[in-house]
Formats: structure tokens, C-alpha cells, sequence
């Protein structure tokens, strides 16, 4: 309302007691609202220090295992999904770090993923080969390590661990 009041007194200037009038009722105005101002000020600073610290995680995560750096993602989406209760001014950073944490935590999960699936295709190959061995008593020991291996090597992306669980057991 100010700035809408000054462009059109720069036009034509207000009466001083009209002028005054306006001064007056937008300033008590502004009086009654500051409580919602400051808590609302008060409010996007603790989402900042969220999401700083969220950031912060992401920074200091090394070579986590699969399901933290799965969390530390999700919480990032969250966070992301959330920067418009965070101070306009810091957004636009807040986004760009978080973003590219997001990439790089995706590109490590993939890797991770590749990983496990290559490692459970390796079980799966001398899993075959087992079928060729005559031996029941070998075979069944052999199978009991391979299945202890397996469990070992981990989880990868769920679609394909079922595909190749259903293969590993046929």
C-alpha cells in the first residue's frame, strides 16, 4: 500500500492532512502485524537451520552404506519439497546445493546398485554350474554358501533382486 501510495503521490501529491491520515493508518498498520512478521521471521529461520543441517549430513556423507545414502536422499527430496518456508533469500542456494547432492547421491546409489546386481549375477552363474554336479552332499553344502553369500552381498533395486532371487533359486 506504501509504495502503491508514493507512485501515486509522485504524480499528484496528497493533501498533508490526508497524507498524514495515510502515514497514521498504515503505520499502527504495521504495528498490529509485526507479531505475525516475527514469528513468521522466527519460523523460516529454524526450516533454515533444517535444512542446513540436512545439508550439513549430506556434505560430511563418505561411502555410506546403501540405505543411509537412500534415507539422506529422501530427506533431501523432503527438504527440497519444503524450501518455501525457508527465507526467500536463501532458497535459490538452499535448492541449488540440495539438488546437486540429489545427483550425486543418485549416481553413488546406481553405482551401488550395479554393484550388487553384477556380484548376485556372478552367484547365479555358479549357481548353474552347480546344477551340473552330480554330488548331492557337495551341492547342498556348495548351495548353503552360495545362499549365505548372497544374503552377504546385500539389497540392490528391488525389481531386480526379485528377477534374479527367482533365477539364483530355479
Amino acid at each position: 500500500m506504501r509504495e502503491e501510495w508514493q507512485r501515486l503521490s509522485a504524480s499528484t501529491p496528497a493533501p498533508p492532512a490526508l497524507e498524514q491520515r495515510f502515514q497514521f493508518l498504515s503505520n499502527r498498520l504495521l504495528r498490529s502485524a509485526r507479531p505475525y512478521f516475527d514469528k513468521r521471521d522466527e519460523v523460516r529461520r529454524a526450516h533454515g537451520g533444517e535444512v542446513k543441517r540436512v545439508l550439513e549430513r549430506a556434505d560430511a556423507m563418505g561411502e555410506g552404506d546403501a540405505k543411509a545414502m537412500l534415507a539422506l536422499r529422501t530427506e533431501l527430496s523432503t527438504a527440497l519439497r519444503g524450501l518455501d518456508q525457508v527465507d526467500p533469500r536463501d532458497r535459490s542456494a538452499f535448492a541449488k546445493r540440495i539438488k546437486a547432492h540429489i545427483d550425486a547421491l543418485g549416481n553413488r546409489i546406481a553405482a551401488h546398485d550395479a554393484e550388487i546386481e553384477q556380484a548376485k549375477a556372478n552367484l547365479i552363474a555358479r549357481a548353474e554350474k552347480l546344477a551340473e554336479t552330480s554330488d548331492a552332499r557337495d551341492v547342498a553344502k556348495q548351495a548353503r554358501e552360495l545362499q549365505a553369500q548372497w544374503t552377504a552381498i546385500g539389497n540392490g533395486r528391488r525389481s531386480t533382486d526379485q528377477k534374479q532371487w527367482r533365477a539364483f533359486r530355479a
